[in-house]
């Protein structure tokens, strides 16, 4: 006489336990390998865009000199008096003159719009 092994049957609009095995069966044991470098494909653009930015952010930096126009990353918009490695001296009104680090100054590149603006204003 031969054993009967009775399956257990699942009750309509349920969802049954996976296996022991952990993962459902039919289900990748390993993501896909484009899943895995794709951080990578995304990221990389990004840095090469920011070094690059930086590069340039500092090149503008060196070229600078006393009496220049410059704005620092606050928008705080002066002449540059002194300026070495660290900091730099900026006189933003007749007497005034503080002192900022070197990396959050810019030159200030005023835009055609804003220079118009700036004449015409000291006009009146």
């Amino acid at each position: 006489m031969s054993a009967v092994i009775l399956q257990p049957v699942a009750t309509p609009g349920t969802t049954q336990a996976p296996p022991l095995g952990g993962a459902p069966a039919g289900s990748p044991s390993a993501p896909s390998p484009l899943f895995t470098f794709l951080p990578f494909l995304i990221l990389l653009p990004m840095f090469f865009l920011m070094f690059r930015r930086q590069k340039k952010e500092a090149n503008a930096r060196k070229a600078l000199k006393k009496g220049d126009q410059i704005v620092t990353n606050a928008g705080i918009v002066g002449e540059l008096m002194e300026f070495n490695d660290k900091f730099a001296k900026v006189k933003i009104a007749q007497g005034v003159t503080i002192t900022v680090l070197a990396q959050v100054v810019a030159p200030l590149q005023e835009t055609p719009n804003t220079a118009g603006a700036s004449l015409a204003a000291d006009k009146k």
